[in-house]
């Protein structure tokens, strides 16, 4: 965290998953974090392709995914991070996004 302005600052190595069936998305997020200077970032459409680049990798700093991806949803992807089974850390850093708003995704977040 930057102490002057109390920003979060990530380092330039910051690896970053982007999971999101939408291709419009994805390239969304994913220039927004170009224009950011956030690092590297792997982009994936689906829930196995997720899993695999969190099996294969330890150098994954910050997860987003959407709620709603085909094999498996976002918040199961989150539940299998925290329990530790990928090579990523327990508490790695996670981002739900959904283009959809409904008050069931509301509460339970």
């Amino acid at each position: 965290m930057d102490s002057r302005s109390g920003e979060v600052v990530m380092p330039q190595d910051t690896c970053i998953l982007v999971a999101t069936q939408q291709e419009e998305t994805r390239a969304s997020l994913c220039k927004i974090l170009n224009q950011a200077g956030m690092g590297s970032l792997i982009e994936v459409s689906d829930g196995q392709a997720a899993i695999q680049k969190l099996r294969d990798s330890s150098s994954i700093n910050l997860l987003i995914t959407d709620i709603h991806l085909p094999y498996i949803d976002g918040w199961r992807l989150a539940r299998m991070v925290r329990s530790g089974v990928f090579r990523c850390a327990k508490t790695l850093p996670i981002i739900a996004v959904s283009a959809t708003f409904t008050e069931r995704i509301a509460e339970t977040t």
